[in-house]
């Protein structure tokens, strides 16, 4: 299984088990979804979701962060730096208030961590906005920082999406300091937003990569429908590999197969590419969303029709199975 693919897979296996929720949690008794059986969470998953190609991206990046991907930690670095939060590796913590829940993702909060909020007055402890936390209280998607010192980020792939996020509503209402989204190599960077005076990271994403995530989300949705199943019909033939794949897996736990999913992927979590702009060199905040499905052949950028696209990929990102 290629690098890339394996980590493109491992945020589309994420993304599926983060919709889970409590009660489905409890009817498989386990206490998170990483606890989950790939075969269970076959079972739990919910279809009819039009969200996840973006919720696979937000899952690439945090990764990214966690997995120190050089760019895109100098990034977040660069951008704590600018609202005066100076950090040695920067981390990401998944806290996004949901209806009928609140995700969570490793690594935990320290009990005595705080929210730098740019406000006057002591910063207020995370735990503790936590435990009344609404869709109307709260507005960020993850936190970033370490230790006990965090700040509040939006995740979005639509770069509109960010920027309205970061607009400071009435008091109470603790909108995100950073927002974190996609675009292409030439618009990439780390820039204020001079309407929020908060900051935006435009993180460098080949179209390839959503490309990829469509593929795979699309092949990973059809195994779960089936509950894993391998098609066998000439109509329904498993292209690339991963529907046998995640068969093999099935009693594996999504922590298991993450953690394989990681030694293959390595250290780059993200398919980013190109050198960043920083300060006013960068496009504005508003730039929109570029994400042409283009391949990098031998140093030239080629680019191929949608449909032929898909087609290119599913060959391409086929791989022997793995135990």
């Amino acid at each position: 299984m290629p690098g890339g693919t394996a980590a493109v897979l491992k945020a589309v296996l994420l993304a599926a088990a983060e919709q889970v929720n409590a009660e489905k949690l409890a009817l498989f008794n386990v206490r998170t979804a990483l606890d989950l059986p790939l075969l269970s969470l076959a079972m739990a998953f919910r279809s009819d979701d039009s969200g996840l190609v973006g919720d696979v991206f937000e899952w690439s990046v945090l990764i990214a962060i966690n997995t120190g991907e050089n760019e895109v930690t100098q990034m977040v670095t660069d951008a704590l730096t600018m609202i005066g939060l100076s950090v040695d590796r920067p981390q990401a913590v998944l806290v996004a208030a949901e209806p009928g829940r609140l995700i969570e993702y490793s690594p935990e909060l320290p009990m005595s961590a705080t929210l730098a909020t740019g406000r006057r007055g002591r910063p207020p402890r995370i735990d503790k906005l936590l435990v009344g936390a609404t869709t109307k209280s709260w507005k960020a998607d993850l936190l970033l920082g370490e230790g006990e010192r965090w700040v509040s980020a939006s995740l979005k792939s639509n770069p509109g999406a960010v920027q309205a996020s970061l607009v400071h509503t009435t008091d109470g209402v603790h909108a995100p300091r950073i927002g974190v989204t996609a675009t292409s190599s030439s618009s990439a960077g780390v820039v204020r937003d001079p309407e929020s005076g908060g900051v935006v990271i435009k993180v460098p994403v080949d179209g390839y990569y959503f490309t990829l995530a469509r593929i795979l989300l699309k092949e990973v949705r059809e195994a779960f429908v089936r509950h894993l199943s391998v098609p066998s019909t000439p109509l329904q033939q498993d292209v690339s590999g991963v529907a046998r794949q995640l068969w093999i897996w099935r009693n594996r736990t999504v922590a298991e197969v993450v953690k394989i999913l990681n030694e293959i992927a390595g250290p780059l979590s993200i398919p980013i590419s190109g050198s960043r702009a920083t300060g006013s060199s960068a496009d504005d905040a508003s730039s929109s969303l570029i994400a042409v499905d283009t391949l990098v052949r031998g140093g030239r950028r080629v680019p191929i029709s949608s449909a032929g696209s898909a087609i290119y990929h599913q060959r391409h990102i086929n791989f022997d199975p793995v135990d």
